[in-house]
């Protein structure tokens, strides 16, 4: 269920509550006992679901199997209990009308609409056994029911639509195995920087290209399991030395990209060495002991990709040659 749609049930719920707790003042004020309780105990109902939401969290399932029969038995007890009167209480009518917009936000189209059906079948009945029938409220009835239905479940569509969407939406920058930002995520992050002027301003800005040495060899003598986690064990030592705007991704197979943000020369080397000490540091049963070689730059030496790549590239190689476990910046 949708922050959206918790929302809508939580002041449907409230609304519910203050309007049967004024028809019930009404009823009583008129002399209506039986209908004055009523409104009195669909409140305190109301007030229940309330309560309960707000108290212990939104479960679609179970807010269904608690309120749908609740809501039913209350319309049928409502309009059954008002052959007192000349004619069918308008109250049974907003009832039935609340009953349709819980119906098509908690349940699947097919029961909604039998649910609803049923329902608006019983108004029906009471109203044709009262001495004067309102047909045209009935007609109002049918109409505003079908009408609160298609929107209820027109809107349901489209939040599940656009939660689908944000969901696809996270995944096509995250990369799921380390839960750092992809490659594309830090493409992006370099376009609106690039676009919004940032890079022209971030003279004091570095980036470090890593790549987790003899990986090759971790996955065939430990495992492809042992090769996951010393790729998430690197991620959680980017994460933990990552501070204020900086940006850690996975840039693909075993090698992540890092930018470090408001660090000059010196300040940029002293990080990456760190990271790569951290690294070192960590031992855990099944993996191997690891080491990165890391490829450093200043922002301020490059200005689009293709110069960052071949330069980062460069260096990272270079780390590489110098015997692994290094940091180069020339």
């Amino acid at each position: 269920m949708t922050r959206t749609q918790r929302l809508a049930i939580l002041v449907l719920a409230a609304v519910a509550m203050l309007y049967q707790a004024g028809s019930g003042l009404l009823e009583f004020r008129q002399g209506h006992t039986m209908a004055a309780s009523l409104a009195v105990l669909g409140a305190m109902l109301s007030g229940a679901s309330f309560w309960y939401q707000w108290r212990y969290g939104f479960d679609s399932v179970r807010l269904a199997v608690w309120i749908m029969p609740l809501a039913t038995v209350w319309l049928v007890v409502q309009a059954t209990s008002a052959f007192q009167y000349a004619e069918l209480p308008s109250g049974v009518f907003t009832t039935q009308t609340i009953l349709v917009m819980l119906a098509f936000t908690l349940l699947s189209s097919r029961p909604a609409v039998i649910l609803s059906s049923v329902c608006y079948a019983v108004v029906l009945l009471a109203a044709t056994m009262h001495p004067v029938v309102n047909w045209q409220a009935l007609l109002d009835l049918a109409f505003i029911s079908i009408l609160i239905g298609g929107m209820a479940r027109f809107g349901n569509q489209v939040l599940n639509a656009h939660s689908q969407a944000n969901y696809y939406s996270v995944l096509a920058r995250r990369d799921p195995l380390t839960g750092l930002p992809n490659r594309y995520e830090a493409r992006l992050t370099f376009d609106e920087w690039q676009r919004d002027g940032h890079m022209a301003q971030a003279q004091q800005a570095a980036v470090m290209l890593l790549d987790l040495d003899h990986f090759k060899r971790v996955n065939d003598q430990y495992g492809h399991a042992a090769g996951d986690r010393a790729l998430q064990i690197v991620a959680d030592v980017l994460r933990q030395n990552m501070r204020g705007d900086d940006l850690a991704c996975r840039w693909g197979g075993e090698e992540f990209l890092v930018v470090l943000c408001a660090t000059d020369r010196a300040a940029a080397l002293v990080r990456a060495q760190q990271i790569m000490r951290d690294v070192q540091a960590i031992r855990q049963p099944g993996v191997p002991a690891l080491t990165v070689s890391i490829g450093l730059a200043l922002l301020s030496e490059f200005t689009n990709e293709e110069e960052f790549m071949n330069l980062i590239d460069e260096r990272l190689y270079a780390a590489k040659r110098a015997g692994r476990n290094t940091v180069i910046l020339e």
